[in-house]
């Protein structure tokens, strides 16, 4: 159910991937399925799984959900490098002004 909350916002493939998408990293393993995530310009992002040694493989609808919202906050920073400046409440910005200044001397 979460993932179908959010599938409008992505494109699925299924079926065999080619090589050239498979992550550098990730050479080494022969395991199916694996989940890859990619921006719109058809850059990979390093979203992993929550099992150590198969870091593409998302064994439930929540870990896929997870990896789904991670790519969505990933793409968000990197369109709106500023916009988590805006969000920070004002204690935030206060202990960020107390680390420039610190780092000032």
């Amino acid at each position: 159910r979460l993932v179908k909350k959010l599938a409008h916002k992505f494109l699925f493939a299924d079926g065999s991937a080619p090589s050239e998408w498979e992550h550098p990293a990730d050479d080494k393993h022969d395991y199916v399925p694996r989940v890859y995530f990619f921006d719109g310009n058809g850059t990979m992002l390093d979203i992993r799984g929550p099992k150590e040694g198969y870091p593409r493989f998302f064994s439930t609808d929540d870990f896929v959900h997870q990896g789904m919202e991670q790519t969505l906050d990933e793409i968000d920073e990197r369109q709106n490098p500023d916009k988590a400046l805006s969000d920070l409440d004002e204690d935030d910005e206060e202990e960020m002004m107390m680390m420039d200044s610190k780092s000032e001397l």
